[in-house]
């Protein structure tokens, strides 16, 4: 006999494994800036092991191949096997670590070795960036573990907390519980809300409907502030990675000033 899960699937499911490879692909061309040793796979897909008879592209091919997994793997753009060899010179002479020319890779011009100057205020401004990054964080970890959906009516325009028993005032300090309904509340307006308004969610209190309106908003509230932290953890990381990059170039140019002050000594 068969069940629900052999008559059903997610439509999802098809699209996840292209998906990746399109990320995979991306990303590499992201990191290395071109896609020449995946092209070079698809040749041998299609033509087999055929190799190049001519001994000048050959050394080409094999030039660029090998400047291909350097930018992938540190991330410095050289374009040439030339540039490449005095870089490693540039580095190896003034004593900088491939791990911290990789960290200020931003910062390097790789063609003329030389430091991009840091602007005097990305560092502080990144830091900034950063801490508004932890405060949206904390306030939308409260808004996904809240069980009050945040509500405004469409005539009054007034804005207030609700769970499936009570409305709370989000400005002003007033609640409306179900029990109260039957008193007098309803004379006046009750934190901005109209008459009719205070009627309208007395009497969805009664039926149901708005306790499964609660329950809507705070789903749709919790999915949404799972995204919002989602790229604002994305941002933060970028920041985060900038400011350890600027960082990294600024002891760099520290390291290269001292090297400049002993040869001038000597």
């Amino acid at each position: 006999m068969e069940t629900v899960s052999t008559l059903l699937r997610s439509p999802l499911l098809p699209f996840f494994g292209p998906l990746l490879l399109v990320i995979a692909i991306a990303f590499f061309w992201w990191r290395s800036g071109s896609i020449y040793s995946l092209l070079e796979r698809v040749w041998r897909l299609v033509a087999g092991k055929a190799e190049v008879s001519d001994e000048k592209l050959k050394k080409f091919i094999l030039e660029t191949r090998d400047v291909e997994k350097f930018r992938f793997m540190f991330g410095l753009k050289v374009e040439r096997m030339a540039e490449l060899h005095k870089l490693l010179e540039w580095l190896n002479a003034n004593s900088i670590g491939i791990s911290k020319a990789q960290m200020a890779k931003r910062w390097i011009n790789a063609k003329t070795r030389e430091l991009i100057p840091v602007p005097k205020y990305y560092l502080p401004i990144r830091a900034l960036g950063l801490v508004l990054c932890v405060v949206a964080l904390m306030l939308l970890v409260i808004s996904v573990t809240s069980s009050d959906a945040l509500l405004q009516m469409k005539g009054s325009k007034t804005w207030f907390l609700a769970d499936a028993t009570s409305i709370k005032g989000f400005y002003e300090d007033w609640v409306i519980e179900p029990a109260q309904c039957p008193k007098e509340i309803v004379s006046k307006s009750v934190g901005g809300l109209t008459n009719a308004e205070v009627h309208l969610l007395c009497e969805a209190f009664k039926d149901g409907t708005f306790k499964q309106l609660v329950s809507d908003t705070v789903r749709q509230q919790r999915i949404l502030g799972l995204m919002y932290g989602l790229l604002v953890l994305i941002g933060g990381a970028i920041w985060l990675r900038q400011i350890f990059s600027a960082t990294a170039a600024i002891e760099i140019s520290k390291e290269l000033a001292g090297c400049e002050r002993d040869t001038g000594n000597r």
